[in-house]
């Protein structure tokens, strides 16, 4: 059996077949007469062809109508579709299976008009699994997990809990904050430079403002490794050349990396060891590595560049199922373990309930109920019951259309592990076991 791999992000959506990574195509669209580019092709011209351009319809994935009139598309789905379908047609290998890694800030209607594109085009999705889940799950980490990435339009913090299991605790966005954003100010840097130096402003011609755009990737790359890097534009004096330091881009984007650096702060654990995942886009940032590690116990990790490939490879067996039901994890097992817990622990059945830091013991049974202020409590008159039976813990809902379980909603009694997430009116409890 061939798996099929397909991990959406804007910035770059890749797809992989088994372990061998196929291609990743940017998620920009761009008409120009009766033509429709995409990916690669929409990004080339995005800026050099601006009449009519979209780089959102990934982050922002529904039916409702785009606000420019398209004979090739009504909505964001239609493009995500069209897109997808670019992607998928020329495989050579169609694979028997397909896995969608997504965003944690993907909601259940995105994961729905998602699946109907999937089977229009007729990709065997069997499920989708939370990326920065997966991304945790392999790598050697604290049981606190902040994980940070990237798209074309925001950037989304994960809190992410790890034991057994690695489970996703919440997703909060830093929206407007985005790859575009920097590619702006990068852009605009640069540009200013060329006028100082050259009296040359390349956003005065489309053509020059789209080369600059090309190039700016390589150039940030370039900035990984030395302080200085050349940046070159051709204009009709010929090739013009600036030779520009780190520090000048990176303190054009000083009040992002405050933002981030901020954000970060309040999300971890008051004097926990947290481990900050920054992933392959989000870590390409010159300098943001060092701008976390001033936060106080924490360590920062780089993601591989296809770590999400390799995740999925390693938990094909407990992703890939016969069942028709196309299924959402938001927990995977740990194939690396956390730091504290590297030794089996004895007792795999939960003791406490795990709400804003603060544990909440389970006891025989729990009469659940919450308070927005102070947690969970036991009530007379409870939403649901958490109940101990032998050596198993069981949860069984009351109120059947307010709870969900790791992502799913919660109808009958379920068996409880270390690590599943309950959520209910809004609020996480996550189920952790007395060390």
């Amino acid at each position: 059996m061939r798996l099929g791999i397909i991990n959406i992000n804007d910035i770059g959506v890749q797809v992989a077949l088994d372990e061998d990574h196929v291609l990743t195509s940017p998620g920009y669209a761009v008409v120009h007469d009766e033509s429709i580019f995409l990916g690669e092709d929409g990004r080339a011209r995005f800026r050099s062809l601006p009449k009519w351009t979209n780089n959102r319809f990934w982050s922002e994935l529904n039916m409702s109508a785009l606000p420019q009139a398209c004979t090739h598309a009504k909505n964001n789905a239609d493009l995500a579709y069209l897109h997808l379908k670019t992607i998928w047609d020329p495989l050579q290998i169609k694979p028997d299976r397909v896995v969608v890694a997504i965003p944690s800030n993907f909601d259940q209607k995105k994961l729905g008009v998602l699946a109907g594109i999937c089977e229009e085009i007729e990709i065997p999705l069997t499920s989708f699994v939370d990326a920065p889940i997966l991304e945790a799950s392999s790598v050697n980490t604290n049981a606190e997990i902040i994980h940070l990435d990237i798209n074309l339009h925001s950037i989304t913090l994960t809190k992410i809990f790890k034991e057994q299991t690695t489970s996703l605790v919440s997703a909060k966005d830093i929206n407007d904050l985005g790859y575009t954003g920097f590619l702006n100010n990068w852009a605009n840097t640069i540009a200013d430079q060329f006028i100082r130096a050259h009296r040359f402003d390349p956003f005065h011609s489309a053509k020059t403002e789209q080369e600059l755009y090309d190039a700016l990737p390589n150039f940030i790359d370039k900035l990984e490794h030395d302080n200085v890097a050349r940046f070159e534009l051709a204009s009709k004096k010929g090739h013009l050349e600036l030779a520009l330091a780190k520090e000048t881009i990176v303190k054009s984007c000083a009040p992002i990396y405050q933002s981030i650096v901020t954000m970060v702060s309040e999300e971890k654990s008051f004097e926990a060891s947290t481990t900050v995942l920054l992933s392959p886009r989000f870590k390409a940032l010159p300098n943001i590595k060092s701008s976390l590690q001033l936060i106080r116990d924490i360590e920062v990790i780089e993601l591989e560049e296809f770590a999400v490939i390799s995740s999925i490879n390693r938990l094909k067996d407990d992703l890939i199922s016969d069942n028709l039901e196309i299924k959402r994890f938001s927990r995977v097992i740990s194939v690396e373990q956390s730091k504290e817990k590297n030794l089996e622990v004895k007792n795999q059945t939960p003791t406490h309930l795990l709400w804003k830091n603060k544990a909440f013991p389970i006891g025989q049974r729990f009469d659940l109920n919450m308070d927005a202020e102070t947690g969970p409590y036991k009530s007379e008159e409870p939403f649901g019951r958490i109940e101990r039976l032998d050596t198993e813990l069981f949860i069984e809902p009351i109120k059947k259309d307010i709870w969900e379980l790791n992502g799913q909603p919660l109808t009958k009694k379920e068996m409880l592990t270390i690590g599943d997430q309950l959520k209910f009116n809004g609020e996480v409890l996550i189920l952790i076991s007395e060390i």
